[in-house]
């Protein structure tokens, strides 16, 4: 199970549990500030660090409105932030990564049966990013040598050769076929040196 991609229930899990948490009650023992409760928000000067706040600005709630789902999120009028328990982190914590901020909370609160699919998600979500990115890159590089070749050989049949190429590296692209974009790729600069 270990290899496969997190399914649809998993990813429930992970949403549902982290909605469960009740933001003040982590703000006040994250932080060591109380929150005043006026109706239905609590707010407190803003602990965030980089945030020097001298009137409450910084507001929590639960959002009913089915935005957020039924979640617990921040806002600081003063500096900006704002988001659900995995921004708050990310930006108190000053971590780089939601994925960061993920597994500090499953560590902190003792989620430990949600650990496994976490890093499963983390994984499967960079394994999708570095395909997307080789693609691009493969598909600019293409798309480059493609360009040069119209500028040495400004004539019909190169024309031709590069609309061709393109129509098939956007079917390529839309299939995530990244060896048939290197090919073409490859004979652009070929037929760069030796167009006939």
């Amino acid at each position: 199970m270990a290899n496969q991609k997190l399914n649809r229930q998993e990813m429930n899990v992970l949403y549902s549990e982290f909605k469960k948490i009740n933001l003040v009650e982590f703000i006040e023992k994250e932080t060591g500030k109380k929150l005043k409760k006026s109706h239905d928000r609590y707010s407190c000067i803003c602990p965030m660090p980089f945030h020097k706040d001298s009137q409450p600005s910084f507001n929590v709630y639960k959002d009913n409105s089915g935005y957020f789902g039924d979640c617990w999120i921040y806002h600081c009028f003063g500096c900006g932030s704002g988001g659900t328990i995995i921004d708050f982190c990310m930006n108190y914590k000053s971590l780089e990564y939601p994925s960061e901020a993920i597994l500090y909370l499953i560590e902190k609160l003792g989620m430990k049966n949600l650990y496994e699919i976490a890093v499963r998600a983390i994984k499967d979500a960079k394994i999708d990013i570095d395909i997307k990115k080789k693609l691009d890159s493969e598909h600019f590089l293409a798309s480059k040598r493609c360009f040069r070749l119209l500028k040495k050989y400004n004539n019909k049949k190169a024309k031709e050769w590069v609309y061709d190429a393109y129509r098939k590296m956007n079917i390529m692209l839309s299939k995530e076929d990244l060896s048939g974009i290197e090919k073409v790729s490859n004979k652009a600069v070929k037929l760069y040196n030796n167009f006939t």
